[in-house]
């Protein structure tokens, strides 16, 4: 069905229509239309394709846990680097929480040493 609808899409078929038509997912009224995605919100082998795939250009077929896909790529936008100054507060809450699990684990781990437990 994949390449049926491929061969479909090559021969100048609307890929919106395609979805709308034999899609499965969620967005499948619209047209298979994700909207803008950005990096890290798809699986990894899903993110490099598309990542890579020149706007206007249709993905071959992907095959992804049973699952299979093509993409299009309708438009790319550079992505914002924002300054240190913007991103401090969230840099040092995201350190300040990897830090109060890192202390949690060790204390169940050396919590986890000290306790006797017995089975019946």
């Amino acid at each position: 069905m994949a390449e049926e609808i491929l061969s479909k899409l090559v021969k100048g078929a609307e890929f919106e229509r395609m979805a709308q038509i034999y899609s499965e997912d969620s967005t499948r009224d619209l047209g298979g239309d994700w909207g803008w995605v950005d990096r890290g919100t798809l699986a990894p082998s899903l993110e490099k394709i598309a990542f890579n795939l020149p706007a206007g250009k249709i993905s071959n077929i992907i095959e992804l846990s049973g699952n299979y896909y093509i993409l299009k790529v309708e438009d790319k936008r550079g992505g914002v680097t924002r300054s240190f100054a913007e991103v401090r507060d969230e840099i040092e809450k995201k350190l300040q929480q990897q830090e109060a699990q890192a202390v949690q684990e060790r204390w169940l781990a050396d919590l986890r040493q000290k306790a006797f437990i017995k089975t019946f």
